[in-house]
């Protein structure tokens, strides 16, 4: 009677270890799942420290594309008229290498930009990030500058020169310029 008992108590020892095998197997999987799942956040997190990911997907909310030589905007729109657009996309190809400002000029009508000509002023210093520049006209309406590639957000010293600007022509607008057709205005 006991050689058949053994077998079974063999067999529940078998058992039991088999069951210990399968919780060991899901404690298993949670850690490797639990180990992923935080090297892929540290991934991430590294690309958005080390890449300026977060200004370009800003920049995307808030710029607009030029289409049909209009910036069409909530409270106004800027039209492009005798081909400004097409001199100022010019400027741009020729100058990706640094940042550029232009002035852009015409008239209002109806709250909207009508613009008839454009003149670029004296830089003193043109870097990929920086731009340093005479003053535009008072004449001026639009005060434009580019900026390194898709990075259409003004930064504290751009609003302080249109800050400055505005006190001799409350019209002027500031247009941040990060791609061949896309910009960013501020009031």
């Amino acid at each position: 009677m006991d050689k058949e008992v053994l077998p079974k108590e063999i067999l529940q020892d078998l058992n039991i270890e088999e069951e210990e095998l399968k919780q060991d197997s899901k404690i298993k999987k949670i850690y490797l799942i639990g180990v992923s799942v935080f090297l892929t956040l540290l991934m991430i997190s590294f690309v958005f420290v080390t890449f300026p990911i977060d200004d370009i997907i800003v920049s995307l909310f808030d710029s607009t594309l030029l289409e049909d030589n209009t910036l069409e905007l909530d409270e106004f729109t800027i039209f492009f008229l005798n081909e400004t657009d097409e001199e100022l996309q010019n400027i741009y190809l020729h100058q990706q290498d640094v940042e550029f400002s232009v002035c852009l000029q015409g008239f209002i009508e109806q709250g909207d930009y009508y613009i008839t000509s454009l003149y670029q002023p004296v830089m003193h210093e043109q870097k990929f990030d920086h731009v340093s520049f005479e003053p535009c006209s008072a004449e001026s309406l639009l005060l434009l500058h580019s900026h390194p590639y898709k990075r259409c957000t003004a930064s504290d010293t751009d609003l302080a020169t249109l800050k400055k600007t505005q006190e001799r022509n409350p019209d002027t607008l500031m247009v941040v310029m990060c791609e061949p057709r896309r910009f960013a205005v501020y009031k």
